[in-house]
């Protein structure tokens, strides 16, 4: 269970990225199953699991489509166009530059072909952070101009960033197809037919997953130590032994009460420049009878060893956040839930690409209703 490699991968262990084809296009793509056994595991309350999660590559474009068939489209620089699903969804444009160091004076700007688009700053990005920018006006003509241009750039200062536009009207035609728009008014690319808006169809049902209620952590010791039984798990000692150099603080276990007789615990695993790792274990009381907790992740990959993870008891979830790099614009954002009987993924985000997206702006990769 050595896992101190896994901080130095620039796309986290997901490995949604692969390319399974190629084509005169220069298109790849994966598609993603339900994560293994959810809802047999979690009692959840409904089986519909919604569409595959598939992620394609256009040439520079990336495109994601997630279970609910929200779909988004990226270039590098960066652009980030996301469209929700159903006869209402419309394409929203979000633009950014990266890398640190751009001059965060002044206006925004956007240009296609020397065809400016008006774009508002994000007022919520601090000052040391990458500019990013929403594009207001006109969004179907900016659309077009996307899939038509052939120069982009993103200027701020006297700063200024060519974004590629090769794949672009690719990756728009792939969501159309995807989300039932070809040939009505609500398409990204192909709009001159004669279909309704109304003819696009409403997205796929959300799993629902049920939440155990909150109890006590009253009588936990604030200062764990790990008990016999799990000290003697032959995969818990070789996971320990990676950090077993580093100080008691960054060593110790934690434990949380799931249920009655149940508890969770969490032992360090391994530590980089930016992740830290543990290995979590659902125990009866006091730690007896171990086994690996199981957290499956959007491609149905399931482990007990979560990055930049931590357990709320009060609202059952656990996060965890595996950066790519340190600068946090690449990896994975995972949720999951405790439901009474297992750990359900409710929330999965991911960018493949460290193209100096913030993690709120990524693709959804997995979501269930709320």
């Amino acid at each position: 269970m050595a896992r101190r490699n896994a901080v130095a991968l620039t796309v986290p262990a997901l490995a949604i990225a692969a390319a399974l084809s190629a084509c005169q296009a220069q298109e790849s793509a994966e598609t993603i199953s339900r994560p293994a056994d959810a809802e047999d595991q979690a009692g959840a309350s409904t089986a519909a699991s919604g569409a595959p999660t598939e992620e394609r590559r256009f040439r520079d474009w990336i495109a994601v489509c997630d279970n609910g068939d929200a779909c988004f489209a990226f270039a590098n620089g960066f652009v980030r166009v996301a469209v929700e699903p159903g006869p209402e969804g419309r394409p929203q444009v979000m633009i950014g530059m990266f890398p640190p160091g751009v001059s965060a004076d002044g206006p925004m700007s956007l240009a296609i072909d020397g065809r400016a688009f008006p774009v508002e700053l994000d007022a919520a990005a601090g000052v040391d952070d990458p500019p990013v920018g929403r594009v207001r006006g006109d969004i179907d003509a900016l659309i077009a101009a996307i899939a038509q241009g052939e120069t982009m750039t993103i200027s701020r200062g006297d700063q200024t960033m060519p974004v590629s536009l090769s794949g672009a009207a690719a990756a728009f035609l792939w969501i159309d197809e995807r989300q039932g728009r070809l040939d009505t008014p609500t398409a990204l690319i192909r709009r001159s037919g004669d279909r309704p808006a109304g003819a696009v169809p409403p997205p796929p049902p959300l799993p629902r997953v049920p939440v155990a209620p909150a109890v006590s952590q009253a009588g936990l010791p604030d200062v764990p130590m790990l008990p016999d039984s799990l000290s003697r798990d032959p995969a818990l000692l070789e996971c320990a032994a990676d950090v077993g150099h580093l100080d008691a603080e960054f060593t110790r276990p934690t434990v949380a009460r799931l249920g009655d007789g149940v508890e969770l615990w969490g032992v360090p695993c391994f530590t980089g420049a930016y992740n830290f790792g543990s290995a979590y274990w659902i125990t009866a009381e006091g730690g007896r009878d171990p086994r690996p907790a199981q957290f499956a992740s959007a491609t149905g990959e399931v482990d007990n060893v979560l990055v930049n993870a931590g357990y709320d008891p009060e609202t059952r979830t656990i996060e965890a956040f595996n950066k790519g790099r340190g600068v946090g614009d690449c990896g994975v954002s995972q949720t999951w839930v405790w439901s009474g009987r297992a750990f359900v993924l409710t929330a999965e985000s991911a960018m493949t690409e460290c193209w100096g997206v913030p993690p709120d702006l990524w693709p959804t990769y997995w979501r269930t209703a709320p």
